[in-house]
């Protein structure tokens, strides 16, 4: 019994292993793309899709917004290069189906999980090269 469960675990981590990858890639990235409005971005987890030929990048997004002007945030617009390689979209993690739209950023603290989604080519699993090309912001 013990050997015909060590074989189905084998057999299934295999078939994990050459069908996806999962890098733990945390790192923290910070901006004041605005000014008075500050940007932090922890990279937590790469993972491949190979079944819809994606690699999506999970994150924790924190902004803190003590700026005098209306800031507008996008979360659909921010997009980020890995490696060279822009960003195709960005989603909420745990509400993949919700559209992003622009909302005004209130004062204070706010964070969001979510993540950016690349190619299946992408060349590097692992973070050699990160920037953040589109924080989604804009202010009136």
């Amino acid at each position: 019994m013990k050997s015909r469960i060590l074989a189905v675990a084998t057999f299934f981590f295999l078939v994990v292993g050459t069908t996806s990858c999962t890098e733990n890639i945390e790192r923290i990235h910070t901006s004041e793309p605005l000014s008075g409005v500050s940007f932090m971005l922890k990279t937590k987890e790469l993972v491949c899709h190979s079944n819809i030929e994606s690699v999506f990048l999970y994150f924790t997004l924190q902004m803190t917004n003590d700026s005098s002007d209306v800031v507008y945030l996008n979360i659909g617009n921010i997009q980020a290069k890995l490696n060279g390689e822009p960003s195709s979209a960005t989603h909420y993690d745990s509400l993949a189906s919700v559209i992003p739209v622009e909302q005004k950023l209130e004062q204070g603290s706010k964070s969001w999980e979510l993540y950016l989604v690349y190619s299946a080519n992408l060349r590097d699993k692992a973070i050699k090269q990160f920037e953040v090309i589109n924080f989604g912001l804009r202010s009136i």
